[in-house]
């Protein structure tokens, strides 16, 4: 008798994908970060090669929502207690010590906000500054180094500064460098009032005038303005679509049938990410999905309204919340403030070195 063959355990962060996906990332010439609090990473996804898909994990503390600067060179990202900024030093990404000739582009630490556990979710850079959606106090918050947060917009019906998650105030979208929509499960004033009612009482606000644009939503999150239209996702039915500004009525592009959060527009195509149902939360108990058992990042063409490119993580990673679009390089790398090697990179306005240190480490 032979003796029983062990099964091959599948590597951490082990994936499959179509090859319409690394193919399409690498035409649009950027890279996808993604960002899963249940795992503690963000992660990077380069396309070398329109054939190859390189993912670069990134450890960090419950990262949620990022946001990258108008200039492209900036990123932010939220973490459980903090917000950490990063800046490109694509001269530095070139000799990188440990992988020269690699990277187009390096993203070393460059200053933390320490906020506290605030729950952040989306994340924007306008004209004005860093901004943020304060989740627990249901506002949405400037981010700076004078105060853990300065509150800038409060929804209507949300009565009094509480730290009481009272609507699920999620979702962030910017227009014309200004703060523009913003998305919440519920229009409740009690703390956690929206756990009651997950499905068709989602709102999209419009900031500036602070009136509902659109009512009767299922789990609103990830609102985007792209090609003068807002998107929106629709979590507990799966549905990527815009929102009609004069009707407030939500018209479908495509039904994903599966958990969808997180949402990048690039040209005519999104990436949207969607995450394993959690099977023992009830919250999740009410929704109709096909698909509650899969986590991954979807490709759609909007102009055919069909998918055209998806990637699939086997293991390590069961939920996601943000899918962002980096214009800074096909191949990026991230260096966080936890590692020493960044100590030994070295920016200033006028020159960008490795100091000698770094090769003895």
């Amino acid at each position: 008798m032979h003796p029983p063959q062990p099964t091959p355990v599948a590597p951490p962060f082990a994936s499959s994908y179509t090859p319409g996906f690394p193919e399409l990332i690498h035409r649009l010439g950027g890279t996808l970060g993604v960002t899963t609090y249940q795992a503690g990473k963000l992660i990077l996804l380069s396309a070398p090669e329109p054939n190859r898909l390189v993912q670069l994990p990134r450890s960090l503390e419950k990262p949620m929502g990022m946001a990258v600067h108008p200039d492209g060179r900036r990123l932010a990202v939220a973490c459980r207690n903090s917000i950490q900024t990063f800046a490109n030093a694509p001269e530095l990404a070139a000799n990188y010590p440990k992988n020269p000739q690699t990277y187009d582009a390096l993203f070393l630490p460059r200053a933390t906000f320490h906020t506290g556990p605030m729950d952040w979710h989306d994340l924007a850079w306008t004209d004005e500054g860093l901004f943020g959606v304060n989740t627990l106090f249901s506002c949405l918050a400037r981010i700076d180094d004078q105060h853990h947060f300065t509150p800038v917009w409060t929804p209507p019906c949300v009565a009094e500064l509480a730290g009481e998650d009272r609507c699920h105030l999620n979702g962030l979208a910017v227009r014309e460098g200004e703060l523009a929509f913003a998305t919440a499960f519920n229009k409740g004033d009690s703390a956690k009032s929206w756990r009651t009612e997950l499905l068709g009482a989602g709102v999209v606000w419009d900031v500036a005038s602070s009136e509902v644009v659109s009512s009767g939503l299922s789990m609103p999150h990830s609102p985007r303005w792209h090609n003068h239209q807002l998107w929106v996702l629709q979590s507990a039915t799966g549905q990527l679509g815009t929102v009609d500004l004069a009707t407030g009525d939500f018209h479908e592009c495509i039904r994903l049938d599966r958990f969808v959060r997180g949402l990048t527009l690039v040209d005519r195509y999104a990436f949207v990410g969607y995450s394993k149902a959690r099977t023992q939360s009830s919250s999740f108990a009410h929704m109709n999905l096909k698909t509650v058992d899969q986590c991954g990042i979807v490709a759609v063409d909007l102009q055919t309204q069909q998918v055209v490119g998806e990637m699939q993580w086997v293991t390590s990673v069961d939920e996601l919340f943000e899918v962002h679009w980096l214009t800074a390089g096909k191949r990026v790398n991230l260096i966080t403030a936890a590692s020493e090697e960044h100590h030994f990179g070295v920016t200033t306005p006028e020159a960008t070195f490795w100091a000698a240190a770094a090769s003895h480490h």
